[in-house]
């Protein structure tokens, strides 16, 4: 899930990704060229069509070449035939010598012809120089044996084709092996940018930038005129790349930019179709306002131009009024305009929290009805905000009340309870009970006491005596307390604190309180044989916060909004088979405020972690 939402991981893998993919180019092409020019799948070079292909030619060459000089005996030559002879002459019998040997021979196996020196029994010497991998056609009346020898004599079509095929079948193999590697790992880092596509830290829904706000049709047409790059400069080697390239990288960032609109729900919502219809859908939904909008324009516009061809006709009192109608209409737009500013700075005060009489109907008059609509919802919502806080007072008294009923009856159980433990009881059975009681009742008690003071803390009957206090004693005095509780469940606490004291400005009482809520949920609902950092961090030089971090891995699953968990009665563990009230982490919020702090809740899968912030202080006015 980390590598999903580390942008240094996406960036990585497309690197990789789009180098792996070169070079799965790279080697397509070169087998390629490898299968089909010098054919490396064949055993040995004297099977590929370019050594057939070859040899065919040489015969027609060897054919040609006696055909000539016969004719040569008899007749004279044209000039073509001479220019033929000769080309025939320079091919078959060069000075340097050929790689193939060859005899031309009659019905009746003599040698007609020959480029062996002895020409006795040049059947055997050619099949023993070609290593009996001669060739051996019939041409009319004459047979033709020729093959290439084994050893070269120097350097011609056959002795590079044979160089290039032994080079290519060498790599053959390889080159086969590393397509696939680059395939395979272009398919997983592809399959990982797809999967990762839309993931961000800090985000729990998909994630899009303004780049998957661009209509899916403009995208299309961008990719169509790289494609049209791409098939101007193909001709080109390096403009070529570079064209490939940008067509490679604009495709996938356009892809992944699909992937996340597709993931999102979205896609078809950024195109332009969809634009489209939705306007068409709010021209329809408002038709007799729209037609009453165009006939007004028509109408003006058709007016204007009567006018202007009036005044161009010699009629001037045509121009003066074209003139003071734009006037007059130059002047109703401002005031359209003034009296919707008004309106929009109406509902901006009713935003901020000002409800009742928020605009006079009568100074907007092209607004009025939606000015009384506004002074109707702000009173409206007056009421309902009044009518909420009576009933938030309403039933903070209930809670007041009813504790503080239920406290003196539980007092008295708890006395009862522990008068019975004085007593000597020998039923192992009843102590059992007593000790059920014991706990229940104090657990009772301890939630009696959340409920005060989360009344106490709605209604503000809460005192506050803001001091300088030494947050690194404060902290060193909760790890004190609950590091046997922890360590009985096998958890570490590991507290980093700066070598300096660390003073902050704040309620001794409630600061201690707020920590002991924040290491008791720590100790309730952290995961066995885990630790639990507790880290300070002072903001660096010139900072006015001191930013206090308690870490540690939920036991539970934590599928709940931070936002959420930190309202009165919520808890993480929704089977409620653990102590707690679901209050500790409201009051410790409510008591971070009342201390000007604040307290922020953040959630990454299984890590839980508390950030406090408090006004640093000068550790001299510390007493």
């Amino acid at each position: 899930m980390k590598l999903k939402t580390s942008l240094f991981a996406k960036l990585m893998a497309c690197i990789f990704m789009l180098i792996f993919l070169g070079g799965s180019i790279f080697f397509a092409v070169l087998l390629e060229y490898m299968c089909f020019e010098t054919q490396a799948y064949h055993d040995d070079y004297q099977h590929t069509s370019h050594y057939e292909n070859q040899i065919i030619y040489d015969i027609d060459s060897i054919l040609r070449y006696y055909e000539l000089t016969e004719k040569e005996k008899t007749e004279k030559l044209s000039e073509e035939e001479l220019l033929k002879l000769e080309y025939d002459t320079e091919r078959l019998f060069p000075p340097a010598g050929t790689n193939i040997a060859w005899a031309l021979l009659d019905t009746h196996g003599k040698v007609i012809l020959s480029n062996l020196k002895d020409t006795q029994d040049a059947v055997s010497q050619v099949k023993e120089l070609c290593n009996n991998r001669s060739v051996q056609e019939q041409r009319g009346g004459q047979y033709i044996i020729i093959g290439m020898r084994e050893n070269h004599l120097t350097t011609d079509k056959y002795s590079r084709g044979m160089n290039a095929f032994k080079i290519a079948k060498h790599w053959f193999l390889p080159s086969i092996a590393a397509l696939g590697i680059c395939v395979l790992m272009t398919v997983v880092l592809f399959g990982f940018l797809v999967a990762a596509a839309g993931h961000k830290a800090g985000h729990v829904k998909v994630f899009t930038n303004q780049f998957d706000r661009i209509w899916v049709e403009v995208l299309l047409v961008g990719g169509l005129l790289v494609a049209a790059l791409f098939y101007t400069f193909n001709n080109s080697l390096g403009e070529g790349v570079f064209v490939i390239g940008a067509v490679i990288i604009y495709s996938l960032i356009v892809f992944l930019s699909f992937v996340r609109r597709i993931k999102a729900g979205m896609f078809f919502k950024t195109s332009f179709l969809y634009f489209t219809i939705s306007v068409l859908r709010r021209v329809f939904h408002h038709f007799p306002l729209m037609l009453r909008v165009i006939g007004i324009l028509a109408a003006y516009i058709l007016a204007q131009l009567i006018l202007i061809i009036a005044a161009i006709n010699g009629i001037y009192i045509a121009a003066v009024f074209c003139v003071f109608s734009n006037i007059a209409l130059l002047i109703t737009i401002c005031i359209i305009a003034i009296q919707f500013d008004e309106v929009q700075k109406a509902t901006e005060r009713m935003a901020a929290g000002q409800f009742g009489q928020l605009i006079k109907p009568e100074s907007v008059p092209f607004f009025s009805k939606i000015a009384k609509n506004i002074n109707s919802t702000g009173s409206a919502m007056n009421l309902a905000v009044e009518s909420a806080t009576k009933s938030e007072h309403m039933k903070t008294e209930l809670i007041a009340n009813v504790s503080h009923d239920i406290k003196t009856p539980l007092t008295s159980i708890i006395s009862y309870v522990d008068l019975l433990k004085t007593i000597d009881i020998e039923d192992k059975k009843a102590q059992k009970y007593i000790n059920v009681l014991e706990a229940k009742s104090r657990r009772l008690a301890h939630l009696m006491t959340d409920l005060v003071e989360a009344s106490k803390i709605t209604t503000g009957n809460v005192s506050v005596n803001m001091e300088v206090i030494n947050l690194s004693e404060l902290i060193k005095q909760a790890v004190a307390e609950f590091e046997t509780r922890l360590e009985q469940r096998g958890i570490s606490l590991v507290c980093t604190l700066p070598k300096t004291p660390i003073c902050v400005v704040a309620d001794g009482r409630h600061m201690w309180r707020v920590l002991d809520n924040i290491f008791g949920n720590a100790a309730k609902y952290a995961l066995d044989k885990t630790r639990v950092y507790v880290d300070v961090n002072t903001g660096g030089e010139g900072s006015k916060d001191v930013l206090l971090s308690i870490k540690n891995i939920s036991r539970d699953a934590l599928n709940i909004d931070p936002d959420e968990l930190m309202e009165r009665f919520v808890r993480g563990d929704k089977s409620r088979y653990t102590e707690g009230s679901g209050l500790g982490l409201s009051i410790s919020k409510s008591l971070m405020e009342l201390q000007g702090g604040t307290m922020k809740i953040f959630i990454d899968g299984d890590l839980f972690k508390v950030i406090l912030g408090l006004y640093k202080a000068d550790c001299r006015e510390y007493v």
